[in-house]
């Protein structure tokens, strides 16, 4: 969770210009709970920033400057989401839990839940 809340974090960062917030492993379920409102912020904040017309946002990594679309940012904040809460349904599953069905939570239900 804190990795994933990290960076989603740096996406907003990455295309809004922003401070990065700090945020620290979690060794408390009070932790835990901070962790998932600050994610819960970080995703709104994406939302927003999905609204707005895409552009080129520089990146200097280690002296290293690229180019990247702001979409192109987005886009992988989605991607890298999914690609961790599948991660974390098979290890539910591989432990003999019943895992929520990712099906269930698809672009067109949310779209829909939004009208």
């Amino acid at each position: 969770l804190s990795h994933i809340t990290r960076s989603a974090d740096w996406y907003v960062y990455r295309i809004s210009g922003r401070q990065v917030t700090e945020t620290t492993m979690p060794t408390t379920m009070k932790d835990i709970k901070d962790l998932a409102k600050k994610l819960e912020k970080f995703d709104s904040e994406l939302l927003e920033l999905a609204k707005q017309p895409d552009r080129v946002i520089e990146v200097n990594r280690d002296g290293v400057i690229t180019h990247w679309q702001a979409a192109t940012i987005l886009s992988q904040a989605v991607h890298h989401a999914i690609e961790h809460r599948c991660q974390a349904v098979t290890a539910l599953e591989f432990k003999g839990y019943k895992a929520p069905d990712l099906d269930d939570y698809d672009v067109w239900g949310y779209e829909l839940s939004t009208k």
